[in-house]
């Protein structure tokens, strides 16, 4: 069991510690917007912030989410588009 903050929410995940971070953000939590891409943390679709720092979550094993702030795209979300969306969105 890991207990951390997603997007302003406290969750407990009861899977084992070395499941990736984005199996759990996608398949427990049913956040979509990180993506598994390459799979080894090259290509970027599975970033997201850790303590405000990007990771990538395909390579992060959920263990280390122990006590720590997670924040994907769907928590950015606001009137005003946060700089990380405008550089994806500048990049497409």
């Amino acid at each position: 069991m890991v207990q951390f903050v997603v997007n302003n929410e406290n969750v407990t995940a009861r899977v084992a510690e070395s499941t990736p971070l984005l199996s759990v953000l996608r398949n427990e939590l049913g956040l979509r917007a990180a993506k598994y891409g390459c799979g080894t943390g090259h290509c970027g679709a599975c970033t997201v912030l850790v303590d405000g720092r990007p990771e990538n979550s395909c390579e992060f094993p959920v263990s280390l989410a122990e006590g720590r702030t997670i924040t994907t795209l769907e928590g950015l979300k606001n009137a005003d588009l946060h700089p990380v969306q405008k550089a994806f969105i500048e990049e497409q």
